[in-house]
């Protein structure tokens, strides 16, 4: 009886201090682990986005390089 008394009563703050900490270390971890997954998937949806962007936008560059190289010619033309 005395033995279990002893059990029942004995200090355990140390251990319960320990398991909280591993507790709260891997529960951050899992946090952190499901915040960069999140960030990784914005980033490639942010990234495919911009670029499908500029390539929809390279015809019309090229086209305006190209009248403006035809302008220059034809102010060079004009102008001797």
């Amino acid at each position: 009886m005395k033995e279990l008394a002893a059990l029942a009563y004995r200090d355990t703050t140390a251990e319960n201090r320990e398991f909280w900490k591993n507790e709260m270390g891997q529960a951050l971890r899992e946090i952190q682990q499901v915040y960069e997954d999140k960030l990784d998937t914005m980033r490639t949806e942010i990234e495919a986005s911009y670029s499908l962007k500029v390539t929809s936008l390279l015809p019309f560059y090229a086209s305006a390089r190209i009248t403006e190289v035809r302008q220059r010619q034809c102010f060079r033309v004009v102008r001797p």
